[in-house]
């Protein structure tokens, strides 16, 4: 059963859960998850250490979004027909670093949608 309610996407989450779990970010998305449902998407860097007891990881808002971030985003966004919002988490970045990371995410949304449309 599915609730009536919309959901945010957060692909650097998503990345996290993988790296933590040891589990591929394939495996980790549901073949049946709700992306009808998904609204909102956030989109930030994502910091992986090494721990003693394994990898842990972060997203920093001020780190720069890797091509594995950005790859993870254009395979499930265009799946996200309902989608009204990104955001892209950027607090603490220069001013430069932020033209340049939405100038990306602004091309990355026309390569999402017209993905969208072919699916």
């Amino acid at each position: 059963m599915r609730a009536d309610a919309v959901m945010v996407y957060d692909v650097g989450h998503h990345l996290i859960a993988s790296t933590v779990s040891g589990i591929s970010t394939e495996d980790l998305m549901p073949a049946d998850y709700a992306w009808d449902r998904v609204v909102e998407s956030h989109l930030s860097g994502v910091t992986v250490l090494t721990a003693e007891d394994g990898p842990t990881a972060d997203d920093q808002h001020a780190a720069p979004i890797s091509e594995e971030l950005w790859q993870l985003a254009r395979r499930h966004l265009p799946e996200a027909r309902g989608l009204r919002a990104m955001v892209a988490e950027s607090e603490g970045i220069r001013g430069e670093d932020l033209v340049a990371k939405v100038g990306r995410l602004a091309a990355e949304v026309e390569i999402w949608r017209a993905d969208g449309a072919a699916r």
